[in-house]
């Protein structure tokens, strides 16, 4: 069965550049959140473009990647049922999101109650925009509690189960490079 898929180099030189440039115009509006006793500085980037999605190069190109036919056939590809219901689902949510403190991300999944409901997400993605830092591993526990690390590395792409046990270790900067990625998750209505 398989935990994860990992993506190096998932954009190309173009799009990482187009995608560079509204991560630094973001950056700005980026607010704290509190996650698991854990301060992350998180902007929904959905929200941002209030509806107007094709105005944000963002999500124009994680849609296009994340969706691309290749991509779904690769992914379909697996055992678990998360990366079967992958090609059904072209309804996602994107943050840009950084690690400012030098703190652990504790053990969590990414099923969010809401009230009496859970949401509808199946699979979370993260993508890192940056490397220039020590630790901020994400570690992902398998069915029997073995840990699995992934290092963070610029233009990398994970994909994993929302069901999955997951941390990140504590992120340690030299300089104000924090740990920042484009995450989401995907659902249905």
């Amino acid at each position: 069965m398989t935990l994860y898929i990992v993506k190096d180099d998932f954009l190309c030189d173009r799009n990482l550049k187009i995608v560079n440039e509204e991560v630094y115009e973001l950056l700005p509006k980026i607010k704290p959140n509190y996650f698991q006793e854990t301060q992350v500085f998180r902007l929904k980037i959905d929200d941002e473009y209030n509806g107007r999605r094709s105005d944000s190069g963002i999500l124009n190109i994680f849609q296009a990647k994340l969706y691309s036919k290749d991509m779904i056939n690769e992914i379909t590809s697996h055992e678990d049922m998360s990366y079967k219901m992958y090609g059904l689902s072209h309804r996602y949510t994107t943050y840009l999101s950084q690690m400012r403190e030098e703190t652990p991300y504790r053990w969590h999944t990414d099923y969010i109650q809401n009230g009496n409901t859970w949401n509808r997400s199946f699979m979370s993605w993260i993508w890192y925009h940056n490397d220039d830092f020590e630790g901020g591993v994400l570690t992902i526990q398998d069915k029997d509690g073995k840990e699995h690390t992934i290092e963070p590395k610029a233009n990398r792409l994970v994909l994993m189960p929302c069901y999955r046990t997951h941390s990140i270790t504590t992120p340690i900067y030299k300089d104000s490079n924090y740990r920042t990625t484009i995450n989401g998750f995907m659902n249905f209505d």
